[in-house]
């Protein structure tokens, strides 16, 4: 179960009595013990439990193709693919023709690009469609408008392939970015979207617990030093180290990436020890940093807690990683909001999203919801489904069919919206592609949506 303030960003503190308190909403998730006066009000975050069954990678590095790509039948017997490997240097892609049989094999030139996604988006009828490879702007397309028609569209590394780029610069641990593309969709209360996303090569996911300790105790600490617990035997790594106060990190200490027990005041608040420097210090505070990363989010009238109706969120967690190390992949998990200016409950449904054999690939992300039937029907739907590079079919990864999302009017919030007039029952109207990375990047990286379709029935390839 995971708790969250409504607040994107804040660093908690609480007593070193391990005592906890959660709010529930859609921005910063921290949990926070310390020592030492009042603190702000706390929000606690647990990982969530894997509720469902995880994925299978695809092992081939052929991509799945919409159509034949030769007119001609192959005579001699099939020949299997064989994985290329593509050295990197810096020739231009040569595709060689073979004669016969009439098979195009990819060439291992020395700067082989991957090779360009399959269009196996062809097959099911969108109500919108956006191609950026194929030409596609931001303009509007009916309904569909996005809100900043300035962003950029870029060549995704290694590839033919054109997307919106959702960029994050490198950064310590205590820092963000928010690279949210708000849009406006047909109203319906039943939607299906479905988008392609590029991994960046480089992509992990990082999370850090903060100890505060005074700044005088540790002027020589260094990032990568390790740190020993009040046992004497827990060992955790620097990730950072806070000299001056700034932003959300409001007092002086050191972050250390992924320790054990990272919940434990027991093991974190009291005397440590810098076995690299042969230094002691005693810590005072600590906070697990937060580590969700949204991927999507739709609504109704207005966003969580702003809407009187439901709106439903996508993030992304680290993975499991062992102690010290930084996980190289990351879970994906929803949440929604009942309605009536409430933020959303406990992220459910816990799955393998990105793994290390996703970095530099696509995967193709189909998302469905659907309000409930009647107010208090408690039979609304949300539905995940993902299909990595190199697999013919989508896989579902979760399926709620009783949430709590009854159908209500406009709010009145100066930010709600509407269709019809207000007093109508308001369907899904606007949304967010990626946004609010609370855990931030070590390396600057950068995601690619090469592709967006919205449907309002059930898309053929689900069938």
């Amino acid at each position: 179960m995971f708790f969250q303030i409504s607040m994107r960003r804040a660093v908690v503190r609480a007593s070193t009595q391990l005592a906890s308190t959660a709010v529930l909403g859609l921005g910063v998730l921290l949990v926070a013990c310390g020592g030492g006066g009042a603190a702000p009000a706390p929000s606690v975050a647990v990982s969530p439990p894997i509720t469902t069954t995880t994925t299978t990678d695809a092992t081939t590095t052929t991509p799945v193709v919409a159509a034949p790509v030769a007119t001609t039948p192959v005579v001699t017997p099939p020949v299997p693919p064989t994985p290329v490997t593509s050295p990197a240097v810096t020739a231009p892609v040569i595709v060689v023709p073979i004669v016969p049989p009439p098979v195009v094999t990819p060439v291992a030139t020395p700067s082989s690009p991957l090779p360009t996604p399959p269009q196996i988006f062809r097959s099911a009828t969108a109500t919108v469609s956006y191609d950026f490879t194929a030409g596609d702007t931001l303009a509007s397309k009916g309904d569909w408008s996005f809100a900043n028609t300035q962003w950029t569209l870029s060549t995704v590394p290694g590839t033919a392939t054109k997307g919106m780029e959702f960029s994050c610069p490198a950064s310590l641990p205590g820092t963000y970015c928010s690279p949210e593309q708000r849009f406006a969709m047909p109203a319906s209360s039943s939607v299906w979207i479905k988008f392609r996303l590029h991994v960046p090569a480089q992509y992990a996911h990082r999370f850090d617990t903060f100890v505060g300790i005074p700044a005088a105790a540790m002027q020589n600490w260094q990032i990568g030093d390790q740190v020993r617990a009040t046992d004497g035997q827990t060992q955790g790594v620097i990730s950072a180290v806070v000299l001056t106060p700034s932003g959300d990190v409001s007092e002086t200490g050191v972050f250390l990436r992924n320790p054990h027990n990272a919940w434990s005041n027991d093991l974190w608040v009291g005397t440590l020890r810098n076995m690299t420097r042969n230094a002691a210090a005693v810590s005072t505070s600590r906070a697990m940093w937060a580590g969700n990363r949204k991927l999507l989010a739709l609504w109704t009238d207005g966003y969580s807690a702003h809407g009187l109706g439901s709106s439903v969120v996508w993030e992304f967690w680290n993975a499991s990683a062992p102690d010290n190390q930084t996980a190289t992949g990351s879970d994906l998990a929803v949440h929604y909001s009942s309605g009536n200016y409430t933020g959303a409950g406990p992220h459910l449904g816990a799955t393998s999203f990105i793994t290390a054999a996703d970095r530099g690939k696509y995967i193709d992300v189909m998302v469905h919801v659907q309000l409930s039937s009647t107010a208090g029907a408690k039979n609304g739907v949300l539905q995940t489904w993902l299909r990595r590079q190199g697999q013919g079919q989508f896989t579902q990864i979760h399926n709620i069919t009783d949430a709590d999302m009854d159908p209500r009017p406009k709010g009145n919030r100066a930010e709600s919206n509407f269709v019809g007039s207000p007093a109508d029952l308001q369907p899904f109207q606007r949304g967010y592609l990626m946004g609010w990375q609370n855990a931030g990047y070590d390396q600057a990286v950068g995601f690619h949506i090469s592709r967006v379709d919205y449907y309002q029935q059930r898309p053929v390839e689900l069938n």
